[in-house]
């Protein structure tokens, strides 16, 4: 009796409307073209500029004013 009982597996035939991800989808291509607007990202979604401030690099004495 080592028999795998099998799976019944629905499918979904009227696809719910979604308004949130819509929305969501929306606000991330709204963000991906103010980024390629402001010329951090390039068509491909590379960012055009690798180098990092001066505060950021390693061994920068930084003072977070805390």
């Amino acid at each position: 009796m080592n028999e795998t009982p099998p799976v019944l597996r629905g499918t979904l035939k009227d696809p719910k409307h979604e308004p949130l991800l819509e929305g969501a989808a929306e606000r991330i291509h709204a963000a991906v073209r103010e980024l390629k607007e402001l010329g951090i990202v390039d068509e491909k979604g590379n960012r055009v500029r690798t180098d990092l401030p001066e505060d950021m690099k390693e061994g920068a004495d930084r003072d977070f004013g805390g």
